[in-house]
């Protein structure tokens, strides 16, 4: 009931990619990441947030790579992927290139 009222939703239905608020998410420090990861594909960068993509129906791992100039490589690294399978919904942190 607390998750429907943050999130202004009229029943429990909800969908891959969606972005939803958890309350106290924030000020608990647990899933701030993921939990504000947004629907449109990624996060507001920030320096103390990661980036999190959250993967579209026909997103691939080597397009996500290219959008936010890393390699898939990294990506797979940074997610403990054991292959370039992703799925809809899926959140994958986007390392951050050295400065």
């Amino acid at each position: 009931a607390s998750l429907r009222r943050a999130n202004g939703l009229g029943s429990s239905l909800i969908r891959p990619g969606q972005t939803l608020r958890v309350p106290g998410a924030a000020r608990a420090g647990v899933g701030a990441g993921a939990a504000s990861a947004s629907a449109a594909g990624a996060s507001a960068p920030s320096a103390s947030r990661p980036v999190v993509h959250v993967v579209r129906r026909g997103d691939t791992l080597s397009g996500i790579a290219r959008r936010y100039g890393a390699s898939v490589a990294s990506l797979r690294r940074a997610n403990g992927l054991g292959s370039s399978l992703i799925r809809p919904g899926q959140a994958l942190r986007v390392p951050r290139a050295p400065s």
